[in-house]
């Protein structure tokens, strides 16, 4: 599949492509607000449950919050949290030896969803 988008990338991707750089820079400020906006509020939510560590990323729309100290099984604790809050992580440990600790969010949800997604991420993760 990367080969196809990098190598030979479609007719209809490369429309997009010149769809997307002829966009004025205020669509990305917006956008870029948009991310830091819900950057800051899950960190900010994810550093009230007691255990958890995170760091706001820089320049991604992903958390690799660490559970460390409240996990030792990130793979369980993704499935049990989908199973019974619908919230859906991936266990660190998919990204390499040094991310079995954490687990993988991504903040490209609204606001309001991420927001209750966070509550019931944090209900769990204090419960666990």
């Amino acid at each position: 599949v990367a080969t196809f988008y990098t190598s030979c990338p479609s007719s209809v991707s490369q429309r997009a492509a010149l769809a997307a750089l002829a966009q004025p820079a205020s669509t990305y400020d917006r956008m870029v607000e948009a991310f830091r906006r819900r950057r800051d509020m899950a960190v900010a939510m994810l550093r009230e449950v007691p255990g958890v560590r995170v760091e706001p990323p820089p320049g991604s729309f992903y958390l690799f919050p660490d559970l460390g100290e409240i996990c030792d099984d990130t793979e369980r604790f993704a499935q049990q949290l989908l199973q019974r809050e619908q919230v859906v992580v991936i266990p660190g440990g998919a990204f390499g030896p040094s991310g079995e600790r954490c687990i993988r969010l991504a903040l490209t949800v609204g606001e309001a969803r991420l927001q209750e997604a966070l509550t019931r991420l944090r209900r769990f993760a204090r419960a666990w």
